[in-house]
C-alpha cells in the first residue's frame, strides 16, 4: 500500500477519534454536575451518550489494529509506531496520536473522579438505608485490589471444644 494513501487514512482514524474524546471529556464533566446535582434523568441520558462514544472508540482501535496487521505491523502503540515511522517520516500523525492519547489520559482521569463521586453517594444511600431498616452496619474490609468490601454476617473464625 502506498504510504500516502495510509497516512490518508490514518489521518482520518485520528480525527474521528480526537473528535469522539473531545465529546467524551465534556461529557465527563457534564456527568460530574449531573452526580453532583443528583440529576438520575440527566445522568442516564449522559450514560447511553457514553456508551455510543465508548463504541466509537473501540471500533476506531479496532480498524486501527486491523490496519496495521493487513500492513505487516504488530497491533498497539508499537505497532503504529512502527507504522507512523513508515508512513510519515515528518511526524505530523504522530502528533495527533499523541493529541488523542493526552485526551483519553484525560478522560480516564474525569471518568475516575466521577467514579469516586459515584461511590461515595452510593455508600451515604446505604448507610441511610441502614439507618431506616435498622439493618446493623458491618464492618468494611479491602480486597486485594483495594475496593471496598464487607465481611458476611455470622462467619465462624474459631471454636474452642
Amino acid at each position: 500500500m502506498d504510504a500516502a494513501v495510509t497516512r490518508d487514512h490514518l489521518a482520518r482514524l485520528f480525527a474521528e477519534e480526537a473528535a469522539v474524546l473531545g465529546r467524551l471529556e465534556t461529557l465527563l464533566e457534564t456527568e460530574h454536575a449531573l452526580l453532583a446535582s443528583r440529576d438520575v434523568d440527566g445522568l442516564d441520558a449522559a450514560g447511553r451518550e457514553r456508551q455510543g462514544g465508548i463504541g466509537t472508540l473501540l471500533r476506531v482501535q479496532s480498524e486501527r489494529n486491523s490496519f496495521c496487521r493487513m500492513l505487516g505491523f504488530e497491533e498497539g502503540a508499537v505497532g503504529l509506531g512502527k507504522l507512523l515511522a513508515w508512513c510519515d517520516p515528518e511526524g505530523r500523525l504522530r502528533v495527533r496520536w499523541e493529541d488523542c492519547a493526552a485526551r483519553a489520559g484525560r478522560c480516564r482521569t474525569l471518568n475516575d473522579r466521577n467514579g469516586v463521586l459515584a461511590n461515595a453517594q452510593l455508600r451515604r444511600v446505604s448507610n441511610f438505608l441502614g439507618a431506616l431498616t435498622g439493618a446493623p452496619k458491618q464492618p468494611a474490609t479491602y480486597s486485594p485490589s483495594a475496593t471496598a468490601a464487607s465481611l458476611p454476617t455470622g462467619r465462624l473464625l474459631a471454636a474452642k471444644a
